[in-house]
């Protein structure tokens, strides 16, 4: 059995993260334990399945080269079938770039064609994939084919933020928290 890693981030203070953040979007408090450090396993998508595959639920937190911090929370456990899956309680959110950003949160929302959500996407090619909206590759860091393509799946009243991330980017870190 895998013992959890201590409580720490490398991108975002974690105490202000469950105490002012977590609050306004969970109905109860919950712990976060690090499952995945992906500067630890030089950014693997193997290594994050290997990690973070049938854990629960999870929050996963991503900061760019470009100082962008946003991420997501998966209700279910990640997989590597290779298929979409997830429920209704997934959702994406943005940190800051700037410290004038309040948190944002995005909730899913049904495609416009065929009126189908996707939530997340399981495989062991890629690491976290919420629908198309954020899309980690194997070896982040090196690959500037990194995706983020807000407001396909999750919204946030059908509004786009002025300060998203960029569509193309490198990743500098990314964490993966099992959510208790």
């Amino acid at each position: 059995m895998n013992s959890l890693l201590p409580i720490s981030s490398k991108i975002f203070n974690l105490e202000n993260f469950q105490d002012s953040i977590m609050p306004n979007w969970f109905s109860r408090k919950h712990e976060l334990s690090l499952l995945f450090r992906a500067s630890e396993h030089d950014f693997r998508a193997s290594s994050f399945h290997s990690h973070c595959d049938a854990k629960g639920a999870t929050i996963t937190l991503i900061q760019t080269t470009n100082g962008d911090i946003f991420g997501g929370f998966n209700s279910q456990s990640w997989n590597s079938k290779g298929y979409n899956y997830g429920d209704i309680g997934c959702f994406i959110f943005y940190l800051k770039k700037d410290e004038k950003i309040n948190p944002i949160r995005y909730t899913p929302v049904p495609d416009p064609d065929d009126g189908k959500y996707c939530f997340v996407f399981g495989d062991s090619h890629f690491g976290p994939v919420f629908a198309l909206d954020i899309f980690i590759n194997d070896q982040c860091n090196q690959n500037d084919n990194i995706v983020y393509q807000p407001f396909h799946y999750y919204s946030n009243n059908n509004t786009k933020h002025k300060n998203s991330p960029a569509i193309y980017f490198k990743v500098k870190e990314y964490e993966v928290f099992q959510v208790c």
